[in-house]
């Protein structure tokens, strides 16, 4: 799956960053309050510090690679592989979790 970059200007609510962050869009405020606890969960167990670090600059401080690099004093493309690493740990396990999670709800009913 080749990934497009939305600019981050146009990130204007938690719908579209989860978007960006899954591939999928959520449809309801449920769906949405849902997908925005395993997303902040994901990204709190599933990530390595760094990347943590890089998603909270790109994402909700708006800032781009080279000005992330200058901040952490590492190269641009560095900071791109490092948020193409964590961005394909987000996707793998949101995911996992719906899977399941759509899974249990089958069972229940």
């Amino acid at each position: 799956m080749k990934h497009q970059r939305i600019p981050s200007y146009r990130l204007e609510s938690d719908r579209e960053i989860l978007q960006e962050l899954t591939g999928t869009v959520p449809t309801n405020r449920k769906q949405i309050e849902t997908a925005k606890k395993a997303l902040q969960e994901v990204i709190a167990r599933d990530l390595t510090s760094r990347q943590r670090e890089m998603i909270g600059y790109y994402y909700y401080q708006n800032l781009n690679h080279r000005e992330i690099g200058e901040l952490l004093g590492i190269d641009s493309s560095t900071v791109c592989r490092t948020l193409q690493r964590a961005r394909g740990r987000i996707y793998k396990n949101l995911h996992i979790y719906f899977d399941y999670l759509y899974f249990r709800l089958e069972e229940d009913s």
